[in-house]
């Protein structure tokens, strides 16, 4: 038993060393109005991530990537912090249509693909390829373990659950079928609007890869706490 808990740590730091923190939860967090959203990527997050920065004061000039954040200073967090007393908040999205976008988004959109390199490049040893097709694709993201999976398709309830033992609270859960309720809602709460502009949309709009039964099956599969524990 102590060899298997040695071993699984090895391969954990192992593992982060040369991948990164890839499955790390992430807070923005606004001091000044106590409240921090946990980033869920392929949630909208682009949207809510530009709003959450402008309304930290800094506000993002044209064709600034939110997702970059060389100018934040301490409002950013992947580690454990308590944040009790500030009301912290996230939103989800259907399982099978966030993984469907983040294919198209990842593997087809050629255009930011030619100026930024294929996202997966190297992610855990090669185990994704440009040319992968969309069942392939899902082949290998149910085959990765929450633990080890990339941010973009870790399990969001994983994800809600992990963040919510950082920061020692619970965190308010939005869907994002559901955007102008969380809008008028967040507003109320903490007076932030978030912009329903993609500020990261390619001028080349790619729809997402239809998704057959089989796929479907490995998805719902894969993604059964989410499906059972965010109410799809």
């Amino acid at each position: 038993m102590v060899y298997k808990y040695l071993l699984e740590n090895i391969k954990r730091n192992v593992r982060e060393m040369v991948f990164g923190p890839f499955g790390h939860p992430e807070f923005i967090i606004n001091k000044e109005k106590k409240y921090a959203y946990l980033v869920n990527s392929k949630a909208a997050c682009t949207s809510i991530k530009g709003s959450v920065i402008d309304d930290l004061g800094y506000g993002l000039k044209n064709g600034q990537n939110p997702h970059h954040f060389d100018f934040l200073n301490n409002e950013r967090c992947f580690r454990s912090i308590d944040l009790s007393e500030y009301f912290v908040f996230t939103v989800v999205r259907e399982p099978v249509k966030r993984i469907a976008s983040l294919y198209a988004n990842k593997f087809r959109q050629y255009e930011v693909m030619e100026k930024q390199g294929f996202y997966y490049q190297g992610y855990m040893g090669g185990v994704f390829s440009v040319s992968d097709s969309f069942d392939r694709f899902v082949d290998c993201v149910c085959d990765i373990s929450d633990y080890y999976a990339d941010r973009h398709f870790v399990s969001q309830s994983y994800l809600i659950s992990k963040a919510e033992k950082m920061c020692n609270t619970n965190i308010s859960v939005f869907k994002m079928e559901e955007f102008e309720f969380f809008n008028e809602n967040i507003f109320e709460k903490v007076g932030l609007k978030i912009s329903d502009v993609k500020l990261n949309s390619s001028k080349t709009k790619v729809n997402p890869p239809e998704v057959d039964q089989t796929s479907l099956v490995k998805l719902a599969k894969r993604y059964r706490m989410d499906f059972d524990r965010l109410g799809y």
